[in-house]
């Protein structure tokens, strides 16, 4: 953009702004958009200022059509001018904010962190179906937001969580089937957390995730299960109650502990090799009534048994 080009547009924007048309600074608006859009890629950092003065001048004299428009335009943009982007993203009216709250690269995870803070619920949801999220900042989403923003959360692959974080998920998931089925199909989710998803669900639920999940996410759903089974089952030794403990974990990498998918469930190797049941009667003990039925429905290694 040249100098008479940014001069002719501060000299039309005091004009458009002193006036009393709003058509006038809606056409002002487009044009510095419009010259942005073409030009942005090409600006040093003092020339996107300019446009930055121009377009926060405008933002507040215009009508609201025209700044979800602009919004839209700016979300995508990189570099943009960051002032607007920021006054646009706390705006009252959320279908203004939306856009560059979803989308825009303006925003660092401490300026999103204060966002979550002290947004309403609505523009919540933009920032919760971000590309990419830190845990910092789904700790407050999760907070703030409720069912709504858990639900958002649950399905965005991008997003990260600590450990808090999935526990309040999981916690919302009990009453919330949707967010359950989100939730145990994530890859990110640790063992001992899908566990404990699993123990909130119903058979129906649990046999519906095992249909919906992924080759590699499916072994994970059965050896959870596998756990939940041999946590039913009362465990004695002190080997036992460490697999339970660990039930979303690989039975056959806790030793003295292995695996069968023959349908007798897991079993405890005792000393000099032999094979004693869990329930001490000498006989493999069928695993928790519910589980093996949804274990065994879709397992395709039936009657492999893995050694430790």
């Amino acid at each position: 953009m040249t100098a008479r080009a940014s001069a002719e547009l501060i000299v039309d924007l005091s004009e458009a702004v002193s006036g009393r048309s709003l058509d006038r600074r809606v056409l002002m608006l487009r044009r510095a958009t419009n010259l942005f859009l073409s030009y942005g890629r090409r600006l040093n950092d003092q020339q996107i200022g300019t446009f930055d003065d121009v377009l926060l001048k405008l933002v507040d004299c215009v009508d609201v059509q025209s700044l979800v428009q602009l919004s839209s335009s700016l979300a995508d943009l990189d570099p943009a001018p960051s002032q607007t982007v920021r006054c646009l993203a706390r705006h009252a009216d959320v279908s203004v904010a939306y856009p560059v709250l979803h989308r825009s690269h303006s925003f660092g995870t401490e300026e999103l962190r204060e966002l979550a803070s002290h947004l309403g619920r609505k523009h919540l949801v933009a920032v919760a179906g971000r590309q990419t999220l830190d845990e910092a900042v789904t700790d407050i989403l999760l907070k703030r937001g409720g069912n709504e923003i858990c639900r958002v959360l649950a399905k965005n692959a991008g997003a990260r969580f600590s450990e808090d974080g999935f526990k309040l998920m999981v916690a919302s998931a009990k009453s919330n089937p949707d967010i359950a089925e989100s939730l145990g199909l994530r890859s990110d989710i640790a063992p001992a957390m899908l566990c404990q998803l699993l123990l909130t669900m119903s058979d129906k639920q649990r046999l519906a995730l095992l249909k919906a999940a992924p080759p590699h996410s499916r072994q994970s759903i059965r050896e959870a299960l596998d756990g939940i089974a041999s946590a039913r089952t009362g465990p004695r030794t002190q080997q036992d109650r460490q697999a339970q403990r660990l039930c979303g974990e690989r039975l056959c990498r806790t030793p003295g502990i292995y695996k069968c998918h023959s349908g007798a469930g897991p079993a405890f190797r005792g000393p000099a090799g032999k094979h004693r049941a869990l329930d001490g009667a000498g006989k493999l003990r069928a695993p928790g009534r519910g589980v093996p039925s949804v274990s065994a429905e879709l397992a395709d290694d039936a009657g492999h048994c893995p050694q430790p």
